[in-house]
Parts: C-alpha cells; structure tokens; sequence
C-alpha cells in the first residue's frame, strides 16, 4: 500500500470514527426521528467517500471575477497548475476578498504539493466567509475545513488532520 493509500485510508478511518461518535453526542442529545437519523448517515456516507467541495456562489463583485476561475478551472483540470495559478490571483488582485479565489488557489497548491500554503489560503478564505444563511456558510466552511484536513495530512501532521477533520464534521452536522 502506497503512502497516498494508507493516508486516504486513515483519514476514512477517522471521518468514520468521527461520524459515529457524532450521531452518539446527537443521540444523546436531542433523539432523532429513525427518518431524520438515517439521511444524516447517508450523508456522513457520502462524504466520507470523497471531502466535499463547498457550492461556489457567484462573486458578485465581477464578471471578470467569475470569468478567470472559470478559465483556472479549466487550467487545472488540464493540469495546468502555473497558469491556473496565474488566473486566481488576478481574480484576487480585483478582488482581494473572494472566497471563492482562496478556496481555488488552495486546491491548486495543494496539486501542486505546497501542502502549508494550501492550509494557510483555505485559512483566509475562511475569514472572509459571510454570504447567505448561516446553513450557507457552515456548509462552505466545512467544505474549506475538509481542505485543510487534506493538505495536513499529506503534510505528514496527522493530529492538525484530525482536528480539521472534526471542524469539518461538526460544521457539517450543524448545517443539516
């Protein structure tokens, strides 16, 4: 089993781990209906399966805004990264308080293997943050948590992977 195995492995282990222990808190709690508690599970099961990329609202600040993520999008699917890269942060030179920027350019160092710099724009993103409901926004947050549990993790800090991986979940349950 390769490195990138065993770390997939081990973060579902914990998102299990995690899952179960949360419905126990919330059983504990406040009792759900049988219904209510197995969409809950069937959604902790979908995103285990692979981290949730948070809904990408429109930037209202710009059309030019939406215009170079999109074409980023397109550059890192191709494997662009540099030119990916170079799309964002002119998005985030015209605006310099787009969640949506940080939150690409951070799955882009994270393609491109700069795990801290990944962790660090997922972190900025997160403080600008404040569109919508409160549902809205704990969701996007949990998706940008997620991130930041990845990059940790493939930065070999297990313990700093774990915590955002809580942050993420209970986010996530708070948002249902």
């Amino acid at each position: 089993m390769n490195f990138v195995a065993r770390q997939c492995s081990f973060l579902i282990g914990v998102v299990i781990v995690l899952a179960m222990w949360g419905c126990a808190v919330n059983e504990i709690r406040h009792p759900a209906p049988a219904g209510e508690k197995a969409q809950v599970m069937k959604k902790i099961a979908s995103s285990v399966a692979k981290p949730k990329t948070p809904t990408m609202h429109q930037d209202n600040y710009s059309v030019a805004v939406n215009s170079l993520l999109s074409l980023a999008k397109n550059q890192q699917e191709s494997a662009d990264y540099s030119s990916a890269a170079a799309s964002i942060e002119r998005a985030l030179r015209i605006n310099p308080k787009s969640t949506q920027a940080y939150y690409r350019l951070a799955e882009v160092r994270l393609d491109q293997g700069r795990f801290g710099e990944a962790e660090q724009l997922a972190k900025k993103a997160l403080s600008y943050v404040n569109f919508g409901s409160h549902t809205e926004n704990d969701e996007y947050k949990a998706g940008l948590w997620y991130l930041i549990s990845v990059a940790r993790s493939r930065g070999d800090n297990k313990i700093g992977a774990e915590k955002a991986l809580m942050e993420a979940h209970k986010l996530e349950v708070r948002a249902l």
